[in-house]
């Protein structure tokens, strides 16, 4: 969606717990999209975080 720009905070924490590493995001919508772009509704973003979270970074340490 070229052009349409909205401001969010991310931010990762990593901290130990129980001698496990846990990795915490947090997303912060600062500015929200309108109603006529579906695709950056909340559900999108939770998707799109799971993916990255779970798949991509998951297999991007395990090759480390």
């Amino acid at each position: 969606m070229r052009g349409i720009s909205r401001d969010s905070f991310v931010k990762f924490e990593l901290f130990e717990e129980n001698k496990m590493k846990k990795l915490r995001l947090t997303h912060q919508v600062l500015e929200y999209f309108p109603d006529e772009f579906p695709e950056f509704n909340g559900e999108s973003f939770v998707e799109g975080w799971t993916f990255f979270i779970k798949i991509s970074l998951k297999e991007f340490l395990e090759k480390k």
